[in-house]
């Protein structure tokens, strides 16, 4: 394979979106090489945009690169500035840096943390906004925007410098860049909602992590290297989802990434993952991924779904899916249709088996192989692997509170206990989108105005006449919203249980670097091991993503050795910070009781 890294600074941009003449141009030195990076671009599409992957180094020697693309694996660690444990994806570049691999040794200057005085970590009020809404995604600007226009004061979080979440992530706005060619309603129809929400009276916080959330309702937000504290009158949660893997042998190898990351490369920033990609997994989004890749420049060789080829048993959820919106139904058979004209093997029915490193040292190639068992292997050799298997809720803000969670018993996947109203088993509390569940957008634009109308309703607001007949109007529209995903996750059912087989020496936990033997064999010490007994004895869950990809695979590991379904007690708990936070944050912590 080519070294991508040898191209310049171009290698990976999508079609035009080169950095020319006229671009507003930002110089990083990275390890020496100087990068090109385009004004406002996030750090992490600069430098992948350069073909430069391998970011992160491990304590045993690996390396690591970009996976999530948004701030929850925290593969993507540089030292910025001097500055450590920063994360690309998040960092945008608005001047000249210094950027090195994070590396286990690495310590933060003394006089990266100013000293704490009397002044500095003096008691701060309160925020006590009426409404507090999380999460800057569909779901969270339609309640926040709804719940303005009725009068509320309002306060919406977001952890993001841009509004619109993972599915309406909008484009750099940069005087170079042309329009994509896939501006479609995805991107209207995010414009439209961050319009809509800016054009209120609501106030925003971002880019801002809540990092706690504790009774009786108080939460602790990260802003600008400070914390404040905010206690809302009633809280609408809308913290999304993020995307799950199944480990297999090599995935944790830069270049392999998840389909999101791979979409907000390209979608946010014009930056390709890759210049020969293959895209693997299960359900939609994988195709929509790997037709935007296709037609954007890069050569998606295959994309592998785990599910069967749809096919005459297949007529009747593609009949539900036409009858409850059939403009989106049209819409994923244009996928495919595009990734036809373009060349790409659509392989159904199998999963990836194993990515091994090839080339030399400082080259990206990686050769896929395909499921083992077959009397022919088939192989890929690319420079991406963009994985997608589906969405796990962030509800750490949820279970921190208390909210009554139920367990899928058999992928350990939580949902959120509400009702028609989205209010949780807290009538303070309130619950939308994704993170109680993957539903959609459609379905959680729905959900925000349904919960603005419920919180409202608790405080005694009125409401105008149209914000109310728009929530009855919803209300239908959100049961048919969810025909067309029950249908549709029909559709792509996977024919086989997964995870596939997972080879005894293939990384678990991405944080700790444990394999599958070695937490089976902490499960098999004494036969009665429990989630927190395999967590102290062999610190599965305890690195910086705090238990998000390895929880529930260890949990349906657990739950197969002893017999039993998982419930919700057999997840790790969500332990403050929520996200990492930097230790002179935390010193400065002095809050009224």
């Amino acid at each position: 394979m080519t070294d991508i890294a040898s191209s310049g600074c171009n290698a990976l941009r999508a079609n035009n979106a080169m950095l020319g003449s006229g671009s507003e141009v930002v110089d990083i030195d990275f390890h020496g090489r100087v990068i090109k990076a385009r004004k406002g671009e996030s750090l992490l599409a600069a430098l992948v945009a350069s073909g430069e992957y391998r970011l992160r180094e491990t304590g045993d020697g690996q390396v690591r690169g970009p996976f999530c693309g948004m701030g929850v694996c925290q593969e993507c660690l540089v030292e910025i500035n001097d500055a450590p444990a920063q994360r690309a994806c998040m960092f945008k570049v608005d001047q000249p840096l210094t950027v090195r691999r994070q590396t286990p040794q690495v310590r933060a200057p003394v006089e990266a943390a100013p000293p704490i005085t009397a002044q500095s970590s003096r008691s701060r009020a309160a925020l006590t906004p009426q409404i507090a809404v999380v999460g800057g995604g569909p779901a969270g600007m339609a309640a926040a925007a709804c719940a303005a226009r009725a009068g509320a004061d309002v306060l919406l979080i977001d952890e993001r410098a841009q509004l619109g979440g993972q599915f309406y992530k909008q484009p750099l706005a940069a005087n170079d860049l042309s329009v994509p060619d896939f501006d479609d309603r995805q991107f209207r129809g995010g414009r439209q909602l961050i319009a809509g929400l800016e054009g209120s009276d609501a106030k925003i916080m971002q880019p801002a992590k809540v990092v706690g959330a504790y009774e009786p309702l108080d939460l602790v937000v990260s802003l600008d290297n400070e914390t404040v504290l905010i206690r809302p009158q009633v809280l609408i949660v809308a913290t999304g989802a993020y995307e799950i893997c199944q480990p297999f042998a090599g995935w944790t190898l830069p270049g392999v990434m998840t389909t999101g990351a791979a979409q907000t490369l390209l979608r946010s920033y014009r930056v390709l993952p890759g210049r020969r990609v293959l895209v693997a997994g299960n359900g939609p989004l994988n195709f929509q991924v790997a037709a935007e890749l296709a037609g954007s420049g890069a050569d998606v060789v295959a994309v592998i779904e785990a599910a069967g080829k749809p096919s005459v048993a297949s007529i009747g959820s593609l009949a539900k899916m036409m009858a409850s919106d059939p403009g989106l139904a049209l819409k994923g058979a244009g996928y495919l249709s595009s990734l036809r004209r373009h060349g790409a093997s659509l392989i159904y029915g199998q999963a990836i088996a194993r990515v091994d490193a090839i080339g030399d040292a400082g080259g990206s190639g990686l050769r896929v192989s395909l499921s083992p068992g077959l009397e022919n292997v088939r192989q890929f050799d690319v420079d991406a692997v963009c994985l997608g298997y589906g969405f796990r809720p962030s509800n750490e803000i949820l279970r921190a509170l208390g909210c009554r969670h139920d367990a899928d018993p058999l992928t350990g996947a939580l949902q959120t206990v509400r009702d028609q109203n989205c209010l949780t088993s807290r009538k303070d509390v309130l619950a939308v989108g994704d993170c109680t569940g993957l539903r959609g957008a459609p379905t959680a634009e729905a959900e925000g105005v349904l919960a603005a109308v419920a919180a409202l309703s608790r405080l005694e607001i009125k409401m105008p006449d149209d914000l109310l007949n728009e929530a009855a109007s919803l209300t239908a529209a959100r049961r048919r919203f969810g025909r067309f995903q029950k249908a549709l996750w029909q559709l792509f059912e996977p024919g086989n249980p997964l995870p596939g087989h997972v080879e005894q020496d293939t990384i678990v936990c991405r944080c700790e670097n444990l394999t599958l033997a070695e937490v089976q064999q902490a499960m098999g010490r004494n036969g009665q091991e429990t989630m927190a007994s395999l967590k102290r004895s062999t610190r599965a869950g305890m690195g910086r993503c705090q238990g998000r990809y390895c929880g529930p695979f260890i949990a349906r590991q657990l739950a197969a050795t002893n017999g039993r379904s998982i419930e919700e007690a057999d997840l790790w708990a969500p332990r403050p910070p929520i996200k990492p936070v930097r230790v002179s944050e935390l010193a400065r912590l002095d809050f009224p009781d």
